[in-house]
């Protein structure tokens, strides 16, 4: 059998109902005595990245029954499963990741933590009238992190700190906007988001697609 299998949904669940019937069911959770981890809190504690460049991360799962390496493209929305573990060391995935790092800036920890933004978000960013974006992917990003603010070609033009994350269907992202007192259009219009978002994807956005909330303070423009 050939050690590699498709993924056409991420291997880690993203909904908050499923996340918690796993911790239910497997003996490696105690939700009972510690308590029901989030989405965010299951996805970072239970993601050990090799490798990351761009929309592709390089990983393994902690979890009894999830062996293997899994390469996963959080733009796209799919991804690879190796089972050969021995065959396909970390450093070796490391290593075809990193062909291109001369090319891709990252932070210093090694991942990738900037978001490139429309020309029109820029002034609305710096002006405080916008201090949140909803994403498909970036599920690195946690709160405290130091993120970089680009142009689509990859100017850098201001530096900000993750105040809080979220990841929710987008039916229900404004609602998690606005408890989270976070300025993001999507607060004031009754536009759906997933048409909000849309224009922005190649891939088709619906009202169940899973977004990533990424609310942020700018600390220093460039």
């Amino acid at each position: 059998m050939p050690p590699f299998s498709i993924l056409e949904e991420h291997p880690l669940p993203l909904e908050r109902e499923s996340v918690k019937s796993l911790q239910d069911d497997h003996a490696q959770f105690a939700p009972e005595e510690n308590g029901y981890l989030t989405v965010d809190e299951l996805h970072s504690d239970y993601t050990e990245v090799a490798a990351e460049i761009r929309d592709w991360r390089a990983f393994k799962i902690p979890i009894s029954g999830w062996e293997g390496l899994y390469l996963w493209n959080s733009y796209g929305g799919y991804g690879i499963r190796i089972r050969g573990e021995k065959d396909y060391t970390e450093k070796g995935l490391a290593d075809i990741l990193a062909i291109y790092s001369d090319e891709i800036p990252v932070s210093s920890d090694g991942l990738n933590k900037i978001i490139p933004f429309a020309e029109k978000h820029k002034n609305p960013i710096l002006d405080g009238e916008k201090t949140a974006t909803l994403r498909l992917g970036y599920p690195t990003i946690t709160s405290g992190d130091t993120l970089t603010l680009t142009s689509e070609d990859g100017d850098e033009w201001a530096t900000a700190t993750c105040k809080s994350t979220f990841t929710s269907r987008a039916d229900s992202a404004a609602q998690y906007l606005k408890l989270q007192n976070a300025n993001h259009s999507a607060v004031h219009t009754e536009k759906p988001v997933s048409e909000i978002l849309a224009p922005y994807y190649d891939q088709p956005v619906t009202p169940r697609t899973t977004v990533k909330g990424i609310v942020f303070t700018v600390e220093e423009t460039s």
